[in-house]
């Protein structure tokens, strides 16, 4: 958000004096604006339509070299000239004082520091999230905070024992060398209720997120390729389901709990946006602040949008499947693998730095609506259960594998130029042996091939896999094992404490060195890039028009903006249902054009009005989205 900011020297003049003791006395002060700052004025009031301008005022103590006094209020352009009403309601304590001088400093790689700053009125871009946090105590997780209070937690009730968890007992601890999770260590935001007989904690798990309508939606969302293009190529759901196999062989061999691995496999992409990575880029552009809807758009960073956050925001709280609470309570063990099966990027709550980080953080606490944060474990990049790290690694070989196929299907790479760029990689000779051997095999065939490069391009996708997983399980053995020496106690604290199934850096550099051939051959082919360009246009276009005019926006959606609101405490004006002019005043507040008088309340709608477009576009297939689009911009 556009912030603009003073810089006076305490004590130096009557007038610097007189500003400070107006601001202690909560009175305004008259800021003659100097000619050297008035552009910084005009652009901070540029297509302004609230009336006002936030103004930080910094107040530099010469006997210690130092910015000691932070003020935070807002200004007001006195009527026909450039003159500044401005009146103070916040003095930083030390702790925020500290957080906000993080806001103004920049990158070690640039060494200009906040005391260095020469001009007195400036114009700075903070993100909102964490200056609301700062100004009127506004925490990140607001909705979150509301829902635990709405629902108390229950994650250490305890059950007799039935048949299910004796099931569990027998499978997965037949001796102590196991580090498998178990059923009767499962816990869930809401809390185990009705233990079923014959289902363990992680098959309810899996069977909720199968029956689940994101779950569903994944089966015409893209891969690499767009969904129109075959039926033969992989979408979200088929490379899901490739995941679950090469997860579930992995976990089968070493004797971890197959049911919690398939479940965190099965939900692990159930974030993903229409139109594969790109849909995603788009809508994290936007909700970081870094694209212009409108002209009357005010970009800021309302927390960015990330597809295995939304995983977990989806199976935690916007999937509706049962009366008494939001979500489908999934276990934490399957939550955690879902936002752990690809990098994240934690938001550090002791240090608010997000200017130093170019938006690129996540705070969980916009996302596990309903929970304990604590429970995933975010001290650790890596999942603390095995079952966990190992849908980390079988998505990272169906991709390869798959993407490899796909692109021979496609004719934008050959079986014989695949050879060729492998060969060139000394590491990768015992894959090349393996392949040329397959091929050898196929070119043998007594039988008549209706069509022989059909039938290599599907030998090929298996001996890849293959390769990987079999020289990985040898591994994995070994690291468990000497985990098991290392720590001990695992039934009594069923966490795992460090990385265990990972790529070496053997594994991890043929890995590379794979996707390094794919990314030349089929993520640089112009059908590839055409897909993405179109994709990018269509997801900032539908964001733009639900931006631009919220009445466009389903029902559904609306009343979850409403309800949001309303659970949070404020009134909102119902946009299907209210009066013309009245709604047209609230939009304009989602939009951050207009202010109603009560600041925390303007954020708060703004922050759930975007986030909610994210939701529902995020939410829609490849088809529904280009329908979408067509119902919006392409005249009958």
């Amino acid at each position: 958000m556009k912030v603009l900011t003073m810089k006076y020297v305490i004590g130096y003049s009557e007038a610097n004096i007189l500003m400070e003791a107006k601001f202690k006395n909560g009175e305004s002060f008259i800021y003659n604006t100097r000619d050297a700052e008035k552009e910084s004025v005009i652009k901070a009031f540029d297509d302004n339509r609230t009336g006002f301008v936030y103004i930080i005022a910094l107040g530099f103590d010469n006997k210690v070299k130092s910015i000691t006094n932070i003020w935070i209020g807002k200004a007001v352009q006195r009527e026909y000239t450039l003159k500044l009403d401005i009146k103070a309601f916040k003095l930083l304590d030390g702790e925020e004082n500290e957080c906000l001088r993080s806001l103004y400093e920049k990158p070690e790689r640039d060494s200009t520091k906040l005391e260095e700053i020469p001009s007195y009125l400036f114009i700075k871009e903070l993100p909102i999230v964490e200056f609301f946090h700062l100004a009127y105590k506004v925490p990140s997780g607001l909705i979150n905070e509301k829902l635990r209070k709405n629902y108390p937690c229950d994650i250490y009730s305890k059950h007799t024992e039935n048949t299910c968890y004796k099931y569990d007992a027998e499978q997965y601890s037949i001796n102590n060398q196991t580090l498998a999770q178990l059923s009767l260590y499962a816990k869930r935001p809401i809390g185990k209720k009705n233990p079923h007989e014959f289902r363990n904690e992680f098959q309810r798990d899996k069977e909720r997120i199968v029956h689940s309508k994101s779950f569903r939606r994944i089966v015409d969302k893209a891969q690499v390729y767009n969904t129109s293009k075959g039926d033969h190529y992989r979408k979200r759901l088929t490379h899901t389901l490739e995941v679950s196999q090469i997860a579930r062989t992995i976990a089968r061999q070493l004797k971890l709990h197959e049911d919690l691995t398939e479940a965190i496999a099965l939900g692990h992409d159930i974030g993903h946006t229409p139109f594969g990575h790109e849909g995603e880029r788009q809508l994290d552009l936007i909700l970081s602040g870094q694209i212009k809807l409108a002209e009357f758009h005010h970009p800021e960073n309302f927390g960015g949008f990330k597809h295995n956050y939304q995983g977990i925001r989806l199976a935690n709280y916007l999937e509706e499947k049962y009366v008494d609470y939001e979500g489908l309570d999934l276990t934490y063990q399957v939550l955690e693998g879902i936002l752990k099966h690809t990098k994240i990027k934690k938001h550090k709550k002791d240090e608010r730095n997000c200017s130093t980080c170019l938006n690129k953080c996540f705070d969980v606490s916009e996302f596990l609506m309903i929970g304990e944060s604590e429970l995933l474990y975010l001290d650790q990049d890596f999942c603390s259960t095995l079952e966990g790290q190992i849908v980390a690694v079988a998505d990272e070989i169906a991709q390869r594998g798959h993407d490899i196929d796909d692109g021979i299907a496609s004719g934008v790479l050959t079986i014989e130029e695949l050879v060729y760029e492998l060969k060139k990689i000394v590491e990768m000779e015992p894959l090349v042996k393996i392949i040329v051997k397959v091929l050898d095999r196929i070119n043998d065939a007594k039988r008549t091939l209706i069509d022989k490069k059909d039938l290599q391009r599907a030998e090929l996708t298996p001996v890849i896999l293959g390769f990987f997983i079999d020289r990985l399980l040898i591994k994995f053995n070994e690291r468990i094992s000497s985990y098991i020496e290392r720590y001990s106690g695992f039934k009594s604290d069923p966490v795992i404490k460090e990385e265990v199934i990972y790529f070496d850096a053997e594994e991890k550099f043929l890995i590379d060195e794979l996707e390094r051939i794919i990314n030349l051959r089929i993520i640089n082919s112009q059908e590839v890039n055409c897909f993405d360009g179109k994709s990018a246009y269509i997801v900032r276009k539908l964001f733009k028009a639900y931006y631009c005019n919220p009445r466009q926006l389903p029902d559904n959606v609306i009343n979850r903006i409403n309800r949001e609101i309303n659970l949070l405490g404020y009134s909102c004006i119902d946009i299907r249902k209210g009066d013309k002019n009245d709604v047209a005043n609230e939009m304009e507040i989602y939009q951050g054009i207009r202010s109603s008088g009560n600041d925390v309340s303007d954020y708060i709608k703004q922050k759930i009005f975007m986030r909610n477009i994210a939701d529902f576009i995020g939410g829609m297939t490849d088809e529904f989205a280009n329908e979408q689009f067509k119902k919006l911009y392409v005249p009958e």
